[in-house]
């Protein structure tokens, strides 16, 4: 739950940061910024396929209890 809502923050801010020109102040030129949004994306990757594999053999009212507690 903490690893979804960090990634969405990072998404969430890094596009207001390139709204409010994050681009030019780090000088940043071509893929660059495409490439940073893909580094964000990996975590999340990495983390929401075993979280759905575990879904599968408990119960999503237990799941999401236990990653809340957790």
């Amino acid at each position: 739950m903490m690893t979804y809502l960090l990634c969405f923050l990072d998404r969430t801010n890094i596009g207001n940061a390139r709204l409010f020109g994050m681009e030019h102040n780090l000088g940043l030129v071509g893929n660059q910024y495409q490439i940073a949004v893909a580094v964000l994306f990996i975590p999340y990757v990495l983390v929401e396929v075993p979280s759905n594999l575990i879904l599968k053999k408990f119960t999503p009212s237990r799941w999401l209890a236990c990653i809340t507690v957790g």
